[in-house]
């Protein structure tokens, strides 16, 4: 009821405001939240300024920005970018990145990679640069004026626990927690790809984090590596001060990935822990001595709560964490991932409750499992067409395959392959075989999560019927042949 009274009145402001491009004083006043991201805790440059403005300021946004937002993605965002797109998450960059690496080490080669942060990047935009940018990319020039007016100069006054900071001006940059900072961010950043790459290199960009790769035979000296990465370095620095921003010394590195060149360095892509060697150990060790300790806290509590409620609090405190590096955990040794499921196993042991029951009542499946799953809905959702271009562009269809088990087989490069096959045997691609087996039935569910279910599904079946395999559902060709057609329905 309220919202057709307010739909006349917010369409005619919209429209006014649209047309005569100009931003309401009143909105021009933002409260600033600091939010804490790591470190000091005492360090102001440890915090996140999120902007809070007026809530129809940011209904007016959206109602006028939706067309440009549209528009932005489209066609100025850039293949290279990955943030702030529907459908599009860090941890499918982080996969996509894994399973290239991989290929390129079994065709023989090694990889480089230069790794960069603009500092203080939401805060850094040069209100003229963006406009001449959006123009450049064809921005028509009624939203040239709107922007103009939208990206002035405001008042931001910083609020911690009720008190109050003196005004301060906030002045070339797309102000964090709007509607259209994120999207006028990617348009400002979104040109620096083909500034810092040349030949062989390619870059990424997930919101203002730069990750640029390039492959090297087998026998190139690292040395020459790091000196092109060098290079890569130094554009991409002339880009920043051409651009009037600054790149984090501490969050830049050079690597060279490949299972000879194990340096013992970890380093972090995305949130996700990562060896030169790809052997994702450090990655285990870090995630098991983050979720021990929270597990054993919901064991000592479990007198207090019922095993449903026990359950629950382990999805939140260790689910939560494993499950956004799946990825990068299919490439770890089988040791290291039966760590993972040997922690839940003992957990379930401590609460007197068998796997096979805590996964048929009530949903608990082995983080093996659940990790298969992800991983093959995240094969499912690219066959949709509903992610990235680029990971439609990485993993194409395979013309060869198409209607040995169903019409939408994708390339799993096989062929390709001179060394380390047992490293291609425990990546991506492997899954993408067990992908191609699966039934017509399967294939066709339109939804991922719907997609994701039926597989569940399938293996709760086989769970309640006591099939000792039940555990490795969908983790080879064989087990997805022997158990999956005929029962896709």
């Amino acid at each position: 009821m309220l919202a057709a009274s307010l739909a006349l009145p917010v369409a005619l402001l919209c429209r006014r405001i649209f047309n005569e491009g100009y931003w309401p004083e009143n909105w021009r006043l933002h409260w600033i939240i600091p939010l804490f991201k790591k470190g000091n805790v005492y360090d102001p440059e440890k915090y996140r300024g999120i902007h809070l403005s007026s809530i129809l300021s940011k209904t007016v946004e959206r109602v006028v920005g939706n067309p440009l937002i549209t528009f932005l993605q489209n066609h100025v965002y850039g293949d290279e970018q990955w943030a702030f797109r529907k459908n599009c998450e860090a941890r499918d960059v982080v996969t996509l990145s894994l399973a290239m690496w991989v290929l390129q080490i079994c065709r023989e080669f090694k990889i480089g990679i230069y790794l960069a942060d603009i500092s203080g990047a939401f805060d850094k935009v040069s209100r003229v640069l963006l406009l001449a940018r959006l123009e450049e990319c064809g921005v028509p020039s009624q939203y040239l004026d709107f922007l103009n007016s939208y990206l002035l100069n405001r008042k931001g006054v910083v609020l911690v626990e009720g008190s109050q900071a003196d005004p301060i001006v906030l002045t070339n940059m797309v102000f964090q927690g709007t509607v259209l900072g994120p999207s006028l961010w990617n348009s400002f950043f979104s040109d620096i790809g083909k500034h810092v790459v040349e030949g062989n290199q390619e870059a990424q960009i997930f919101a203002d984090d730069l990750k640029v790769t390039a492959s090297y035979a087998v026998h190139v000296s690292p040395n020459v590596i790091v000196s092109d990465l060098e290079n890569v370095q130094q554009r991409a620095h002339d880009w920043g001060r051409r651009h009037r921003v600054t790149f984090d010394p501490s969050k830049e590195s050079f690597h060279i990935i490949h299972p000879l060149f194990d340096d013992e360095s970890s380093f972090k892509l995305l949130g996700t822990l990562l060896d030169s060697a790809l052997s994702m150990k450090p990655l285990v060790d870090a995630l098991l001595v983050k979720i021990r300790p929270k597990v054993r806290a919901i064991v000592r509590m479990k007198h207090m709560f019922s095993l449903r409620e026990l359950l629950d609090q382990f999805k939140m405190q260790a689910w939560s964490h494993l499950e956004y590096h799946n990825g990068a955990l299919i490439l770890a040794k089988s040791v290291d991932k039966e760590r993972i499921d040997k922690m839940q196993r003992n957990f379930l042991h401590q609460l007197e409750c068998s796997e096979c029951e805590a996964f048929v009542e009530h949903n608990f499946a082995p983080p093996s499992l659940r990790r298969a799953i992800a991983i093959l809905g995240f094969l499912h959702k690219r066959v949709l067409g509903i992610c990235h271009p680029a990971l439609i562009k990485a993993l194409p269809y395979d013309p060869d395959m198409s209607f040995r088990y169903h019409g939408k087989t994708l390339a799993a490069n096989f062929d390709q392959v001179r060394a380390y096959p047992a490293l291609y045997r425990n990546s991506l691609w492997d899954y993408i075989h067990i992908y191609n087996r699966f039934p017509p039935g399967l294939i066709e569910v339109k939804i991922v999560k719907t997609f994701q279910s039926k597989l569940m599904q399938i293996a709760k079946t086989r769970a309640s019927l006591n099939d000792p395999d039940w555990r490795k559902a969908f983790q080879s060709c064989g087990d997805v042949l022997r158990h999956c057609h005929g029962n896709a329905r």
